[in-house]
């Protein structure tokens, strides 16, 4: 077969296949997904459409790469990592052919990103192809524009074996993409538990509604909460920032302090609202961060228990 033959069938492969995964990626208004994992597009489609219809209004256009990495290799950063990427190593299991379908994919998407230079573009792209080449793994959301948003994840074996911390992982990281003010100059004390645990306030919600159990959600929420604060200690910051601050927002909520609906909907992430209202100043917030890991378990039930 002669070089030019070979060539327009790799075209005819990479064209079909990304005209196979848009015609999925239509059903969804504001989110494409690139999907080269071995699990079903619908999987992840399905889940970002339930994700899209709660939020009170759409923002941003985000790309959503989903990968394949292989076994664990160590928890630092694939070796000579200058790339703005942060994750663990693992064996690679991408071939040529992906890569370079996913490199296609994220420049076609960062053409549109009015906000960027040429030079950010082809800085952002060749991040990916290294990070991908090099086994690096991912949950991550980059809001490269306040219009652009870039989220993504890998599957490594234990993820893909584990769907409901992949469901998780995946509304975590997409609601991250529909809050409006990542990109806005407003900056306050608390941002990045607020930022973190909304997010994944979002996800275990989902989890519990999308899975058809709502009524398990604040029990499980409490339990998941109590082991972190158990395990990773009391103060509102990493390791464990964003399942710690599930029991702060978890106890704003249930005092009246804060309206649910703004974190499921994500207009809490609407003009700057979290830095006003979660001042250090806020008696409300002082309060929550001296009682939000006091919860015990009452007859098989979590519940806090709060100071009189």
């Amino acid at each position: 077969m002669n070089l030019l033959k070979k060539l327009v069938i790799a075209c005819v492969i990479i064209f079909s296949s990304l005209s196979v995964s848009s015609a999925n990626s239509a059903q969804l208004k504001s989110i494409e997904i690139f999907n080269v994992s071995s699990l079903q597009n619908d999987y992840f489609i399905n889940m970002a459409k339930y994700a899209e219809e709660q939020m009170a209004s759409l923002a941003a256009n985000t790309i959503v790469i989903v990968y394949p990495i292989g076994r664990f290799l160590t928890g630092e950063n694939p070796k000579n990592n200058s790339t703005s990427f942060r994750g663990a190593s693992h064996e690679v299991v991408l071939t040529e052919t992906q890569v370079n379908k996913i490199n296609l994919r994220v420049s076609n998407f960062l053409q549109k990103a009015s906000c960027l230079s040429a030079k950010d573009k082809k800085r952002i792209s060749m991040d990916i192809d290294w990070w991908l080449r090099n086994g690096g793994a991912s949950q991550l959301q980059d809001p490269i524009c306040k219009k652009n948003r870039l989220v993504m994840i890998s599957i490594d074996p234990d993820r893909k074996r584990d769907k409901r911390d992949l469901s998780r992982v995946f509304f975590h990281e997409l609601y991250h993409s529909f809050q409006h003010d990542l990109n806005d100059n407003c900056r306050g004390p608390n941002d990045l538990w607020v930022i973190e645990a909304g997010a994944e306030y979002f996800a275990q919600h989902s989890i519990a509604a999308y899975g058809g159990k709502p009524e398990n959600f604040i029990n499980d929420l409490l339990k998941f909460v109590l082991w972190h604060a158990r395990m990773l200690g009391t103060k509102l910051k990493d390791p464990g920032v964003a399942e710690k601050g599930l029991g702060a927002l978890r106890l704003m909520i249930q005092k009246g302090w804060l309206d649910e609906s703004r974190i499921l909907n994500g207009s809490f992430f609407h003009k700057c609202a979290r830095v006003e209202e979660f001042k250090n100043s806020n008696p409300h917030v002082q309060y929550i961060k001296k009682n939000w890991h006091k919860i015990e378990k009452v007859n098989g039930a979590y519940t806090f228990n709060l100071p009189k």
